[in-house]
């Protein structure tokens, strides 16, 4: 049980890391994030974080990144 506890912990540790970063990077190459977009990033999983991670590269805007 103790050990589950500290898997999920650094999951979830990792995921508020991506997502954290994920953000900086949007702020910086599109400006102030919208409500929508925050929300999106909030609710985001994992697999979601790191497709949009890869996508802010190459992305011309918000929403080829999201899409």
């Amino acid at each position: 049980a103790i050990r589950q506890g500290i898997e999920q912990g650094i999951e979830q540790g990792k995921t508020l890391g991506t997502r954290g970063t994920l953000s900086r990077q949007l702020t910086l190459k599109f400006g102030p994030l919208p409500e929508h977009a925050t929300a999106r990033l909030d609710r985001a999983t994992e697999a979601e974080l790191s497709s949009w991670e890869e996508r802010v590269l190459t992305a011309r805007t918000l929403d080829e990144v999201f899409s």
